[in-house]
């Protein structure tokens, strides 16, 4: 018995002598410090703003949110789907409790951390001048977008312009007032438009001018109309009405009846908007 605990504490100890180091050196690891170095850096970080809004928790909400309240859906009626029911039932006091509605918040603040960094980095990079542009703008627009949907379903919202890298960072206050949220909106509209141009042909998944152009008239359509109609809150920001509603038809005009624009415009048969053959046939058609 004592030979055999000698050789083990002897194996023991050869192999304390052996052993490697088993620290290693993280190669892989990005950072701010280390990232935004070549164009296939910036591009990447600008996939990566778009990638946050492809998840079905977003997505879907965007649906939920717009048509649960109205008749255009009528949720199941299971235990499963109990957010539905409240969206439908627009029982506001479960909304705290809401996964939908918390997914949808968290998805939101995703795209605009991911795009401030955009925002943040990609100007002082060595790289094409036109391609810095262009991806600054999609991530101005892509913040924008989110504030967007963000300030409809809930109102006044914590304002992050600047990445958020430590706990304490967000730990913002909300805007100040609707004007300060919605300033934000058009003001970042209004530079993405200054950055972007047209497409020669649409580029399934990115923003371009047009976009940029599309949600400036809705914003400003939304802002007008919420006013006139004596919206709660809306009714006490500060715009004139009608200038809204020329803004809005003046961006209107710039996506359907623009001659620089000639990738997007109206289906003369509303019955093929939704036919999937047709738009397949259309892509082969403006691929040749």
């Amino acid at each position: 018995m004592k030979n055999k605990l000698f050789s083990s504490l002897i194996l023991i100890g050869a192999l304390s002598f052996t052993s490697c180091d088993l620290s290693e050196e993280p190669y892989g690891f990005y950072s701010e410090n280390n990232f935004y170095k070549t164009e296939a850096d910036a591009e990447a970080a600008v996939n990566y703003i778009y990638d946050a809004i492809t998840y079905i928790e977003f997505s879907r909400a965007i649906v939920f949110l717009g048509d649960m309240p109205t008749d255009a859906l009528d949720p199941k009626r299971s235990t499963t789907v109990s957010d539905n029911q409240q969206l439908d039932e627009w029982k506001i006091a479960s909304f705290k409790s809401n996964v939908s509605l918390g997914n949808f918040f968290k998805y939101c603040y995703i795209t605009i951390n991911r795009a401030n960094s955009v925002i943040k980095n990609i100007p002082s990079m060595s790289i094409n001048e036109k391609l810095k542009s262009q991806y600054v703008g999609e991530a101005l627009f892509m913040r924008a977008y989110s504030y967007f949907y963000l300030a409809r379903n809930f109102g006044l919202v914590p304002l992050h312009l600047e990445p958020v890298s430590t706990l304490e960072q967000t730990l913002v206050g909300t805007a100040k007032s609707l004007d300060e949220l919605w300033g934000i909106i058009i003001n970042d509209l209004k530079e993405a438009c200054e950055k972007l141009t047209y497409f020669e042909k649409a580029e399934p998944g990115r923003v371009d001018l047009t976009a940029a152009h599309s949600l400036l008239a809705k914003v400003y359509l939304y802002l007008a109309s919420a006013k006139d109609h004596g919206t709660p809150q809306y009714v006490n920001m500060s715009h004139d009405v009608n200038a809204y509603y020329n803004e809005a038809m003046k961006y209107a005009e710039k996506v359907v009846d623009n001659a620089e624009q000639k990738v997007f415009g109206f289906e003369s048969n509303l019955l093929e908007i939704y036919n999937k053959q047709t738009d397949i046939l259309k892509m082969k058609i403006k691929s040749k």
